[in-house]
Formats: structure tokens, sequence, C-alpha cells
């Protein structure tokens, strides 16, 4: 079931909680739109019938990475400008249901870029996938993608490095956040986090985490530590976040 609601006057976010669920966001200016992240098919197409419900054609679409459960709705966009990092390539061909839908625009760290009144600022923030990318809005909110991912009750899923990602490269853009001003954080999943505080915690947790990860090696079998109590990641798990296993 999809649910809307209205952060502000321009600005929509339709969520999805089945499953890991899904956050996508839409800037709206006049009649247009420019989404960030469109999910898979079905929750693309109930997001884009709503806003034509509205008068509203989507124009732009930003993907924070191209993993399928962002970006496999692409071909319902083809009419549209796509943005991604510029190293979308590593995992693009595999995750989107048209491989002949090539982004038009292709960001790096800095760029800017100004939807009607809504300005995106770009930031590479590989980690979850190598060609991830967070998105500072309105000089208010930081849309992450996976960098950092919750439940809709607010508790944190563990971190999932992809397999053209570092542990090193996750922590380093993990930290990058938490030093940064802005009070309202947007997940690719789970709960909007609505303070520095709650950002700040989210990032220590996956920034201790990662470290034991790193300690251990990465042919450690993760899933066999967690349920050795003896084991300082089972107690962190435990006490810390849901008990989902995604790494």
């Amino acid at each position: 079931m999809m649910e809307v609601s209205q952060l502000e006057s321009n600005i929509l976010l339709y969520t999805f909680k089945e499953g890991y669920g899904v956050n996508i966001v839409a800037l709206i200016h006049e009649n247009h739109a420019c989404l960030i992240d469109i999910g898979n098919e079905q929750q693309a197409l109930q997001v884009k019938r709503h806003l034509a419900r509205e008068g509203i054609t989507v124009t732009d679409v930003f993907f924070s990475h191209l993993h399928s459960d962002h970006c496999f709705a692409n071909s319902l966009f083809a009419n549209c400008q796509i943005h991604c990092g510029k190293n979308y390539k590593e995992n693009f061909a595999d995750n989107v249901n048209d491989p002949t839908f090539i982004p038009q625009n292709l960001h790096q760290d800095g760029d800017l870029f100004q939807f009607g009144s809504h300005s995106l600022q770009i930031l590479e923030t590989p980690g979850h996938s190598s060609g991830s990318i967070s998105i500072i809005l309105n000089n208010k909110y930081m849309i992450v993608g996976d960098l950092l991912i919750f439940d809709y009750e607010g508790h944190q899923y563990l971190p999932y490095v992809g397999a053209d990602s570092t542990f090193q490269l996750h922590f380093d853009n993990v930290s990058r956040i938490k030093s940064l001003p802005y009070h309202v954080l947007i997940p690719g999943h789970g709960l909007i986090q609505n303070s520095q505080e709650s950002i700040k915690k989210a990032c220590e947790v996956v920034e201790f985490y990662l470290k034991q990860l790193e300690k251990l090696g990465k042919d450690a079998k993760l899933g066999e530590l967690i349920k050795d109590p003896t084991n300082i990641l089972s107690t962190f798990h435990e006490m810390t976040l849901t008990n989902q296993f995604s790494v």
C-alpha cells in the first residue's frame, strides 16, 4: 500500500512499507515533477498515476544508486531526463528492465542541479555501491539512498557493502554524512531521521559495525559469528540492530 505525505507544499514523500519497503521523493515545480528513486514497476506506476491525477508530469528522475529496488521501473520514464552518479555502470546493466535505457546526466561530487525552486547538491557516497550518490535538498534534507537503512519502526538494518565497493568507502561516507549540519535524513528504506542527534547515532552504529567486520576479514562467516554469544558482533547485533541479517 502506498502512503503519501507532504514534507513541504512542493515536496511529496511516497512510502511503501511491504518487505524492505522504499521511499520515493517527488519534487514539484508547477505541473512538473522530479523523482528521487522510483522503486519497482508496481510502485513507480502508483506514484506516476497519483501525480498524473494532479495534472503533474514526471520530467526528471534521479537514482541514488542503480540497484533494482530503486530503479527497475526505468522503462516507465523513457521520456524523462535521467540523473545518476558517474560510476553507475558497475551495477546498471544487471538491475534495470531496459538495458538500452542509458542515463543522460552523470553527476559527480559537488554538482548542483536546480529544479524550479529546488536546489539539489550531489555528493558521491560510494559504499553500498560504487555508484551511490546522496543529495542535499534545499540545504535542509539529506537523501542518502542505502548508505543508511532502517525499517518503518525506526530500527536500523545491518549495512550492506556491495561487491563493487569496500568497507572503507562505506565507513568514510557514513562519517562524511555524520559531519554535515542537516537535520532531516531521508533513507531509501525506513523512517526519516528528524534530528542531528538521531542521524549521528545511526552513523556511529554503522561506523562501529563496519570496523568490526573489517577486522574479521572478508572470509569471515558473519552469520555464524552473530550466533556466537562470545563474539562482540553477536551482542551488538542483538542490542542495536534489527534481527534482519543482510550483509
